[in-house]
């Protein structure tokens, strides 16, 4: 039996359940605010009576719970209005050059925008003043009149099949848009695995589509069976922050990987291991002792050398494309001579000759 007194539930059962979900959905799409806020208002509804049965309920907790759910209700449209314009905005910088496809986003980002202003204005202008919403005795007393639970019912439905339809056209447009790109197979799969991913979200949707039909009956538990409905909003709302992103955070991580791969093994530049006599690698520019430009060739690690011929020779300059004309033996790389060759140092402090045969 609810105590009259109370003004705050333990979370257990299935409040409990909402607020977990909310919470770890949250922490998955940490970049949207809004979204934020809507998880904020379910968890907090949790302790005002969404979820819960009316055995645990009283005047208090049914007159907050219920204005917590028609407060998230709104923020929920309205997040999930930014998200889909995110990735219909997507859509539409890559069939840029497509004018079927630009027409098609744009239509599926005017129905976006429609169903957003469609329900949110309906939930306003369910009951006036707006609190009888949430506070009925403003409506036994007079002071307050509502459209019904007929309207709220078709709010929720144009919403539900809005979604549905946004997400399969995310779905399946991408692959749609990518078939006759040039780029190979292995990436066309890739991203447009990546911006079909907010179709998951449908399945969400779906699910909490049966308990809209709980609000004929808003005698019988309704907080309890709305709490549904919020649970699966917000994983779908979820799910579409992650989606509409990925892109963006792909492109971070690839290139943030890639700075510290060439940062932490200056090899790379060298695959090979190569040194060259009197050259040093030079120090950071950034650092105390390599302050400043670079002094000269060999802080670098270059060093130039100048080779001189001895004794005649028939020697080819050979072209790109051509190829080797000697006969013989036929070698690997490069080109074999016996001939006899000086090399010098220009930058050594002592004139070294070495003689190679």
């Amino acid at each position: 039996m609810a105590d009259a007194s109370a003004t705050t539930l333990p979370l257990q059962d299935f409040p409990l359940v909402i607020f977990v979900v909310s919470v770890v959905c949250l922490s998955l799409s940490t970049i949207a605010f809004v979204y934020a806020v809507d998880v904020g208002l379910a968890c907090h509804a949790t302790r005002v009576g969404l979820g819960s049965y009316n055995s645990r309920l009283n005047t208090f907790f049914t007159v907050e719970g219920t204005k917590y759910l028609m407060l998230w209700m709104m923020l929920y449209v309205l997040g999930l209005a930014i998200i889909k314009s995110s990735i219909c905005v997507t859509l539409y910088r890559i069939a840029s050059t497509q004018k079927v496809y630009k027409i098609a986003v744009l239509s599926l980002l005017g129905l976006t925008i429609s169903t957003f202003l469609v329900t949110f204005i309906g939930i306003l202008l369910l009951c006036h003043p707006v609190a009888a919403n949430w506070d009925t005795s403003l409506v036994t007393s007079g002071k307050g009149k509502c459209s019904g639970m007929s309207a709220m019912i078709g709010l929720s439905y144009t919403s539900t099949g809005s979604t549905i339809l946004t997400d399969m056209a995310c779905a399946v447009f991408p692959g749609v848009m990518l078939y006759r790109t040039q780029m190979p197979l292995a990436r066309k799969i890739s991203v447009g695995l990546l911006l079909s991913f907010a179709s998951v979200a449908s399945i969400s949707t779906m699910i909490r589509a049966p308990y809209i039909e709980h609000y004929r009956t808003p005698t019988d538990n309704l907080l309890y069976y709305t709490g549904f409905i919020v649970m699966w909003s917000n994983i779908e709302t979820a799910i579409g922050c992650v989606a509409s992103s990925i892109p963006t955070l792909r492109r971070f991580i690839v290139s943030k990987q890639s700075k510290d791969d060439s940062s932490s093994n200056p090899q790379d530049l060298n695959p090979k291991g190569l040194a060259t006599f009197g050259s040093a690698p030079a120090a950071p520019r950034h650092s105390a002792k390599g302050r400043g430009v670079f002094r000269n060739p060999t802080d670098a690690g270059l060093t130039y050398v100048s080779v001189h011929a001895h004794g005649d020779g028939d020697w080819k300059r050979l072209r790109d494309g051509d190829s080797d004309h000697s006969t013989g033996v036929e070698t690997a790389k490069g080109i074999r001579t016996d001939y006899t060759f000086e090399v010098e140092l220009s930058k050594s402090p002592k004139h070294v000759k070495s003689e190679f045969v």
